[in-house]
């Protein structure tokens, strides 16, 4: 219990200091974070299957290479988050009727795809604007993950 919530607290904190100081460093760090601890929950689910396999090995690679190279990691998300906030965006929106009969609030997932299009097309525009919403969906993950600790712990 404890453990978790201190883990909360450094992620709350990761979280505001990614969106406060977006600099290479800072940022490159939080997301090598965030992809590390993508791949050890992957590894730790019960019913782990070839493919949880798979996308823990991508992130754990993932987050090495951002610790050792930040600045060539800080690039390559900054020009890969725009396209996977569009493409999250339209599987978002094209999904959520799918979700109406189990799911009164079906229509929050069709607003949520809606802004992550809106978002991904403002960062495609120029490199920074990739960088400001790198800088800023790194930090409201790690905030997101701060606080599902903390109400978890």
């Amino acid at each position: 219990m404890r453990r978790q919530g201190l883990l909360g607290a450094c992620w709350l904190a990761g979280g505001m200091l990614a969106i406060q100081f977006p600099s290479v460093q800072l940022v490159t760090l939080t997301a090598a974070a965030l992809l590390c601890a993508v791949a050890f929950d992957h590894l730790s689910l019960r019913q782990r299957g070839p493919a949880h396999v798979l996308v823990a090995a991508c992130a754990m690679a993932g987050g090495l290479v951002a610790l050792t190279l930040p600045g060539l990691a800080f690039l390559w998300l900054s020009l890969a988050v725009p396209w996977l906030l569009v493409a999250k965006g339209c599987a978002d929106i094209a999904l959520a009727p799918t979700r109406a009969r189990w799911d009164r609030m079906w229509g929050l997932f069709v607003l949520g795809g809606l802004i992550e299009v809106e978002v991904g097309s403002w960062a495609g525009e120029t490199p920074a604007h990739a960088a400001s919403a790198l800088a800023l969906w790194t930090g409201i993950l790690a905030l997101a993950r701060g606080v599902t600790a903390l109400t978890v712990a």
